[in-house]
C-alpha cells in the first residue's frame, strides 16, 4: 500500500492530481502542507490540499 502521508508520497499524489486535471483541460493547484509532529505516527504528516469541490474543479478553465 502506498504511503501518501510522507513528503515523497504527498508530492507524488500532488503531481498525479494536477496531471489528471490538466489532461482534461483544467488548471488546478494542489498544495502539500506539512503538519506538526504527530506522536501517533511518530513523524510529520503531509496533507494534500486543493480547491477541488467533491473531487471536481470548481469551474472550467483552460490549461496553458
Amino acid at each position: 500500500m502506498k504511503n501518501y502521508f510522507d513528503e515523497y508520497g504527498a508530492r507524488e499524489l500532488q503531481a498525479k492530481i494536477e496531471a489528471y486535471w490538466k489532461e482534461r483541460g483544467h488548471d488546478v493547484q494542489v498544495d502539500v502542507v506539512p503538519t506538526e509532529y504527530d506522536a501517533k505516527v511518530r513523524s510529520v504528516r503531509y496533507d494534500v490540499r486543493s480547491a477541488l469541490l467533491n473531487g471536481l474543479p470548481r469551474r472550467a478553465s483552460k490549461a496553458a
